[in-house]
């Protein structure tokens, strides 16, 4: 019994935030812009992540970035979206 007493046994842990933010951007080929903890900033699609890093695409090339090196991600438009805001 959980120490609440009302939340019954502990879920599995879910993706993160952090996860569920970069699978999206993964799986809609959002451009993103990412910033890293130097300054430089680079800009393509997220390819794919694991625990420690991030493959970025950009211009046909692919860049695996360490994820303690990154500062931040900026989320751009997806792919072919032809969204009606604005």
């Amino acid at each position: 019994m959980s120490p609440s007493g009302n939340r019954g046994p502990t879920p599995k842990p879910s993706q993160s935030m952090q996860e569920e933010f970069l699978d999206r951007l993964r799986r809609e080929r959002t451009l993103v812009v990412v910033c890293l903890v130097s300054g430089v900033q680079l800009s393509g699609r997220i390819k794919s992540f694991d625990k420690y890093s991030v493959l970025l695409e950009s211009e046909g090339q692919e860049q695996l970035l360490f994820k303690h090196a990154i500062a931040s991600v900026e989320a751009g438009k997806p792919a072919g979206g032809t969204g009606s805001q604005g």
